[in-house]
């Protein structure tokens, strides 16, 4: 498998003239730990964590030191600093057609956690460990292996199909995330309201042509 199978093509990101605060709170409110900062091109010039804005804020300060002059002041800071300042521009990236396993070295090896897949310099999707970790329980170990002529293609197909069918359906939560295709078997990943819920995406997924079999890791939400 490749980038491109496992991605996410939703990527969050954020203008290279947003503060702190602004980007502080978009990670907060859209629950990602880190997006791309973006030129007024479109042109990826670094990467915000929500590690480099806990830093930029103060936050890792003595706990001494953490009264409330100092929490105004890190907030003041905050509401005047750019992003550009606390972002990481040494960005690790990576095209569509790397494999699997080139993802994976890089990640390990060079200590983080996500990489942002690049064509013509514009960020077209995001690879995260949780994506590989996904393939790989959903595969096995095949999924870092190169693909066999044609059969790839073949799943990319069946992935884009089953995600059109959930698609058209109001009360699916579903993203290109959820679903893993591999010679005829869906995997189906997320969240489903109920056990009639999760019976449902099962029956959609299985009467896409061309899926010989489904198998279910979504849970059920608690309430």
């Amino acid at each position: 498998m490749r980038a491109r199978d496992v991605m996410s093509t939703e990527v969050l990101s954020i203008a290279a003239d947003a503060t702190v605060l602004e980007a502080a709170r978009l990670l907060v409110n859209m629950r990602v730990s880190a997006m791309p900062v973006l030129d007024g091109d479109g042109v990826m010039i670094g990467i915000v964590s929500e590690a480099d804005l806990i830093r930029s804020t103060g936050a890792v300060a003595p706990l001494e030191h953490v009264d409330a002059a100092y929490a105004e002041k890190a907030m003041a800071t905050a509401h005047a600093r750019g992003v550009t300042g606390v972002m990481s521009p040494n960005v690790v990236t990576a095209s569509e057609d790397s494999t699997l396993q080139e993802l994976s070295d890089l990640m390990l090896g060079r200590g983080i956690k996500r990489i942002p897949i690049v064509r013509d310099g514009t960020v077209v999707g995001i690879v995260s460990r949780i994506d590989l970790l996904r393939a790989l329980l959903s595969i096995g170990r095949d999924a870092f292996l190169q693909e066999r002529p044609g059969s790839r293609q073949e799943d990319r197909q069946l992935r884009n199909a089953v995600i059109a069918a959930l698609g058209r359906h109001g009360w699916s939560q579903a993203t290109r995330s959820d679903v893993v295709a591999s010679q005829g078997t869906v995997h189906l990943w997320g969240l489903a309201a109920s056990e009639g819920m999760l019976r449902t995406y099962l029956r959609v997924a299985s009467d896409v042509p061309g899926v010989t079999g489904v198998q279910s890791h979504m849970h059920v939400a608690s309430h």
